[in-house]
């Protein structure tokens, strides 16, 4: 699971073994250690209902999907998940959680063996 920060948007990345197991066993949880003590957890959690939802607290970005998006998202080509949640005084939080595909140009050290077929690629 890839996570990218900029600004106020979160973008979170799943492979195709990933996006398996979330809609398998309801959850992914991935941490980045900093140093002993020190570390950020970032998970994605299929909930039975109600809307999308970003939450931080103890350290951990929690990005909470209903599960008829989920399903849906895993039995046909939606690239993604989005939402945005207002924060107050014109300001928003934008999340997308997305299908990894593989790179069209691959260098050298991607690891994209697991990554979904790109649709951008040539047959």
């Amino acid at each position: 699971m890839k996570l990218r920060i900029r600004g106020n948007s979160l973008r979170v990345r799943v492979s195709q073994t990933e996006l398996t197991q979330i809609t398998k066993h309801g959850y992914l949880e991935n941490t980045l250690e900093f140093s002993p003590g020190n570390h950020l957890s970032y998970r994605v959690d299929v909930v039975p209902s109600g809307p999308a939802q970003a939450i931080y607290k103890n350290h951990c970005i929690q990005i909470a999907l209903p599960s008829h998006k989920v399903d849906y998202w895993n039995q046909v080509d939606q690239v993604s998940i989005g939402f945005q949640l207002p924060l107050g005084e014109d300001k928003q939080l934008v999340v997308l959680v997305e299908k990894d595909f593989q790179c069209l140009n691959p260098q050298e050290g991607d690891e994209d063996a697991d990554s979904f077929p790109n649709p951008g690629a040539k047959q």
